[in-house]
């Protein structure tokens, strides 16, 4: 997993979910990513310490590879994550050859 140097990357969709408590982030991302073509990227910044456990499980399990975590600028509280879509479930990600 790579680790974002700033901000979001170009053409990823950002959800700016500071100062929302877990499960905000996740049920944002979820709405997101419901109408993300699979191969799209999510950008989502979080403030909430749960988020670093629970955006890479939740990806996990609903078959989303989360690309990359890393410090968001201008905010050491903040983590930034990237995820690519993908509509068809874990077995989906395996087939691209992603964890």
């Amino acid at each position: 997993m790579a680790i974002p140097d700033e901000g979001p990357d170009e053409g990823a969709e950002l959800i700016d979910a500071r100062g929302l408590k877990c499960p905000m982030p996740v049920i944002l991302l979820g709405r997101r990513i419901a109408k993300t073509a699979a191969g799209g990227r999510v950008a989502l910044v979080a403030d909430d310490p749960a988020s670093r456990l629970d955006i890479p499980v939740w990806c996990a399990r609903n078959g989303h590879f989360l690309q990359a975590e890393g410090p968001w600028p201008d905010d050491p509280a903040a983590r930034l994550f990237t995820i690519v879509a993908f509509t068809a479930g874990p077995s989906q990600a395996t087939r691209h050859g992603l964890p």
